[in-house]
């Protein structure tokens, strides 16, 4: 079926990026008004879905009686997309009027900073490539002990060898020897662990975009220095001064990603004495929960912020902007709850879109309704569920660069309110006019809530946690600070 609609399918695609740059350009002029739309289109869409299967069920099935109860299941679904996207309006309503501005900044960051729309499209074809790779290493290690075909004979045995790669079909072995079984492993841990590099590096690239952005003046100017350039200058700074940062922030947040989402999610219920759950968790407090919160609550990829603006390794920079961003807690829960609904929203608009994609070139195109014809899709809806997962993937992406904006906005404006707050105890007496400016800037030239010790050492995190009591030493070429962002 996929043969015969690809065409189809990448359309679909297609229509999912266009319809996330359309999303995230349009934030910048009515967030409010988009967002409450697309939320309750989805959420409308859901429920007139879950309608229709439902009424396909007590007909018998659309079409096909043997589709009678994957009807219902749709229908099912749908009715819990629709609860679920109620939910989430009717939890954060009074969070998402807080959460504008900082929207509507970050589309702005989005807008002026137009070499920010190509880091999405750059990583999503680096893992492509990447993935398509390191699946055809596997496929032929794992077909590596294939027996040579009896029936094929060669004079030579190079050109046998050389000929059987080709033309011989992969043979999966379950029964491979240890030594293939050690290089399929390995091929496939180097594979996730480059996937993970791409993404830190991705994620740098955009941080470091929207810090320049942010330091040029780009809440109040409307042409800050340098749009153009600032990936390319992010290119620059990352292979001369973070790219051991970057290898190994892609291998901790790969590794710890698992974690985030089980481990995670009990220290958050514990944290939250509302819930049910939440007070058992507390009472119950396990060991396991604590070192979570103690060592590896704080690798993520806000890491990154520090790397980007202050020249820090990775372990020093997650302990820091996890210290930075506990001042503001309140404030940044409410905004990630707000920016994770904003989201949704993009992904459910662009998922939607592509899905109505594919139903319209399956309508219409009559040779795929036609039995006789050698495009006829026996399965139309199954198709058109490949597309809505195609054009999930497709935005994914794209609402990252939406998220990792908003958050390097809010950590950058967070960091400003400290540095303020820092030097406002300091009176500049005329007697000694400029003395006491030129003594804060020596004694206190870096970040207000910069502690003056170094991270610990990869090795030391995962077991004393975060903190350690060696002097710090401070990378000045690749920071932000350093580069007279101030």
């Amino acid at each position: 079926m996929l043969k015969r609609a690809w065409v189809t399918v990448m359309i679909a695609g297609l229509v999912s990026i266009a319809a996330s740059y359309i999303f995230i350009a349009a934030l910048g002029i009515c967030a409010g008004l988009l967002v409450w739309s697309a939320l309750m289109g989805v959420t409308l869409a859901s429920f007139g879905f879950g309608i229709y299967m439902t009424w396909c069920y007590q007909q018998g099935g659309c079409g096909d009686p043997d589709s009678k109860y994957r009807d219902l299941g749709f229908g099912l679904l749908g009715f819990g997309v629709m609860f679920f996207f109620g939910t989430l309006i009717l939890k954060l309503q009074h969070s998402l009027e807080v959460a504008i501005e900082l929207i509507k900044a970050s589309s702005s960051c989005v807008l002026q900073t137009p070499t920010l729309y190509l880091m999405p499209l750059l990583a999503l074809l680096y893992r492509g490539i990447v993935a398509a790779w390191i699946a055809f290493v596997l496929l032929n290690f794992i077909s590596a002990e294939m027996p040579l075909d009896p029936h094929l004979v060669y004079g030579d045995l190079e050109t046998s060898g050389a000929r059987l790669m080709w033309w011989n079909p992969w043979n999966m072995q379950l029964h491979l020897s240890y030594t293939h079984i050690a290089y399929v492993a390995f091929t496939g841990f180097m594979g996730i662990w480059t996937l993970g590099v791409i993404s830190a590096t991705s994620y740098f690239i955009i941080t470091y975009g929207s810090m320049l952005w942010f330091f040029h003046d780009g809440l109040r100017s409307h042409c800050p220095a340098d749009p153009l350039l600032a990936p390319p200058k992010a290119y620059a700074v990352v292979f001369r001064y973070h790219l051991g940062s970057v290898i190994s922030g892609g291998f901790f947040i790969t590794l710890v990603a698992p974690i985030h989402g089980t481990l995670g999610v009990m220290a958050q219920m514990a944290d939250d004495q509302e819930n049910w759950l939440g007070v058992i968790f507390a009472g119950g407090r396990m060991g396991i929960v604590d070192y979570y919160n103690r060592v590896l609550r704080c690798i993520t990829r806000d890491a990154f912020f520090d790397v980007s603006l202050q020249g820090m390794g990775f372990c020093e920079a997650a302990s820091h902007s996890q210290n930075v961003t506990e001042n503001e807690a309140n404030m940044l829960s409410v905004l990630t709850g707000a920016t994770r609904l904003f989201k949704l929203a993009g992904i459910g608009s662009a998922t939607a879109c592509a899905y109505y994609s594919v139903l319209f070139f399956i309508c219409a195109n009559p040779a795929h309704r036609d039995h006789k014809s050698d495009q006829y899709l026996p399965n139309p809806g199954l198709l058109c569920m490949v597309g809505l997962v195609v054009g999930c993937l497709v935005c994914l992406p794209f609402m990252q660069l939406f998220d990792v904006v908003s958050d390097s906005i809010l950590f950058c404006k967070t960091v400003k309110h400290q540095r303020r707050r820092h030097r406002a105890g300091i009176i500049d007496r005329a007697c000694a006019s400029g003395m006491t400016n030129w003594f804060d800037e020596v004694a206190g030239c870096h970040c207000g809530s910069r502690p003056s010790q170094e991270g610990p050492s990869s090795s030391s995190w995962f077991l004393s946690g975060s903190r350690s009591s060696k002097k710090t030493k401070k990378n000045k070429q690749g920071d932000l600070t350093s580069q007279g962002l101030e």
